[in-house]
């Protein structure tokens, strides 16, 4: 999934200030729901990829709301250790909105499933929001997940920029 920069558009000096329409957002059932602007300072995203019974990638990538970046390369990643970076903060924002649609706090237990390789890699996605820490422990061979939990957990690798310090030419980095 691909994440688009957002460009922002030169304008005028004004004295006027427009206040901000807080956007309506769906909630599950289909019901608009409006919400204020959500303030980024109190936001901090981590998502922990474990290993797995091979060559899996483990790291830890950490997103502020202001959108710093932290990196820490585990194994079986092209950088072992800690990297730092940036991201535009909108793009926070956009991960936010995608936790709201997800309402990841439901998904704190995990479902029960028929289809369960536990040979799969371990995900552990947490989010710090205006003091309220969630934390989701996804196993990827627990197939009853919801795909949009994937979706987030790959968005948060575009945002953070994590291929930059994980991919390996030969797609496994065997160290």
């Amino acid at each position: 999934m691909a994440v688009l920069g957002i460009a922002g558009c030169a304008r005028e000096e004004s004295s006027v200030v427009a206040a901000p329409i807080a956007p309506a957002r769906e909630s599950r059932s289909g019901a608009a729901q409006s919400v204020a602007p959500r303030d980024l300072g109190s936001v901090t995203i981590h998502m922990e990829r474990k290993g797995c019974y091979g060559i899996c990638p483990s790291y830890v990538v950490d997103i502020t709301g202001d959108g710093h970046v932290s990196y820490e390369g585990r194994e079986f990643v092209y950088v072992r250790g800690q990297k730092k970076g940036t991201t535009d903060p909108a793009q926070v924002s956009h991960l936010m909105d995608m936790v709201d649609r997800l309402q990841l706090t439901t998904l704190v237990d995990p479902p029960p499933c028929a289809k369960n390789d536990t040979e799969q890699p371990i995900v552990i996605v947490s989010v710090r929001d205006r003091g309220a820490i969630t934390n989701v422990t996804h196993s990827l061979g627990n197939a009853c997940y919801p795909k949009e939990l994937a979706d987030l957990e790959a968005t948060i690798d575009d945002v953070a920029h994590s291929w930059q310090w994980v991919r390996c030419e030969t797609g496994f980095c065997l160290n």
